[in-house]
């Protein structure tokens, strides 16, 4: 199953991908992010998030994955045991006559995600990537 938005941002792909990776600052532009505490060795991060104004933060851990950049980075969601539901979130960035495409997407997998990953959880998840994408090209702008 999975979930992806697309974001034209007007901006050069390199100048995208320097804040995309910059978790330590995730929290000055993306909107659910709260708090971010990378390991020593910078594989993982725990993010605080509050998807909801009206609902508590809640702390989602993440295994980053290898980035090759500017193009695609990806990251595990740490939500369960994997066998169990799996999640693996990714972003590519591509040339557009506008500068550059966000490519968000979220993967879910595993024996559970079928009655984890309702209608309601995706759409959720969807609009969480617009407004991902939204708020990165509105950083984007805002440092040109």
């Amino acid at each position: 199953m999975q979930i992806s938005s697309t974001t034209i941002i007007p901006a050069a792909a390199p100048e995208i991908w320097e804040v995309l990776t910059d978790y330590e600052d995730f929290a000055t532009w993306n909107p659910f992010v709260t708090n971010v505490a990378l390991d020593k060795n910078g594989k993982r991060a725990r993010l605080r998030v509050d998807l909801d104004k009206h609902e508590r933060e809640h702390a989602v851990e993440i295994k980053l994955h290898a980035s090759h950049a500017p193009g695609k980075l990806a990251w595990d969601l740490l939500l369960a045991p994997s066998w169990l539901v799996s999640a693996r979130y990714a972003a590519t960035l591509q040339p557009h006559a506008e500068g550059a495409a966000l490519t968000q997407e979220v993967r879910f997998g595993g024996l559970a995600k079928s009655s984890f990953i309702r209608a309601a959880f995706r759409k959720r998840v969807a609009r969480g990537l617009e407004k991902m994408g939204e708020a990165l090209r509105e950083q984007m702008c805002g440092a040109r």
